[in-house]
Formats: C-alpha cells, structure tokens, sequence
C-alpha cells in the first residue's frame, strides 16, 4: 500500500486515482501529485456513452484547492476514446474536470466562492491568479448556476447580481 494513498482519501479521489510520484518545490510553496488512473475506460463528452477503447492519452495538469499553504497540482493521463455510438474519437467527460480549463471543478468552485465576499482582484492576489482568470471563472460558474436555476419572473427591471 501506498503511504500517500491517505492523502487522495482525505482529497475524495481515492475511487479514481493512486499516487506514483509527489514532487515538493519548497521554495515555490507547490506540490505537483503524479496519478495514476484506475480505471481504463471513460465516458464520451458528447454522448456520455461509456467505452473502453482508448486510442490516446494526453497528460494534463490541473490546478486544484491548495494544501497546506502549498498549491496543488494534479497530473494524470485523460483519455481519447473510440464512441461506438458517435463512431469517432472523443476526449473523453472526466468528472474532475471542464472541457479546456486547467482548474479541477472544486478550484473553480472555491475561486467563485471567495468572489461572492471580495473582489476579484484580491481573489486573484490571494490565489496567485490573474485577475482576469478569477473574472473568467466566476462568470463562467455564474452562467451555468443561470441556466440550473433561472431568476423569478417577477423581478423588476432594476435587477442586478454582484
């Protein structure tokens, strides 16, 4: 056994991944955790049909909740897979991850979290992200929190959202 499998436990990604390698930059406050996946299949991102039939792996790095006072770094292989009902190769629908962000879902949540109490740019200065980043992200997770839960209709026209 692993003696940082505890860690994935206490991150919630124990189901999905094992550690092979954790790399510290003490000067640079980072931890990067090299994953590895347990499970060689997915789900096609635009029919969500399981498969698999992998034709591809892509290592990707995904910014995650900071640990510690250090920030975090995931790395692990998402998958190219053959849908048989698309017929043709898709990046597979992992659910850690959006489609070209390079945040996992919690970090974007914790970033729009933390711009419903300041700012973005005092977000961005405490994250160490571009203010514009913070700005994207949040307006982003707002849009889709938009079309889950849409705003009454009796609103009058003076109707605004921080």
């Amino acid at each position: 056994m692993n003696p940082w499998q505890d860690i994935l436990k206490f991150a919630g990604l124990q189901a999905d991944f094992e550690i092979i390698d954790i790399k510290q930059f003490r000067k640079l406050k980072k931890l990067e955790f090299y994953l590895n996946r347990t499970d060689d299949s997915g789900s096609c991102y635009q029919c969500g049909q399981r498969s698999s039939c992998i034709h591809s792996k892509d290592k990707i790095r995904l910014k995650d909740l900071s640990c510690f006072e250090y920030e975090v770094e995931l790395i692990f292989d998402r998958y190219t897979l053959y849908c048989s009902k698309c017929r043709g190769y898709r990046v597979e629908n992992f659910w850690l991850l959006r489609k070209g962000k390079g945040f996992t879902w919690r970090y974007e949540k914790h970033i729009s979290r933390l711009c419903e109490e300041t700012t973005n740019a005092a977000v961005g200065r405490l994250e160490r992200l571009n203010d514009k980043t913070v700005y994207n992200i949040d307006f982003e997770l707002l849009n889709l929190r938009l079309t889950h839960q849409p705003p009454p209709e009796d609103l009058g026209p003076d109707y605004s959202m921080d």
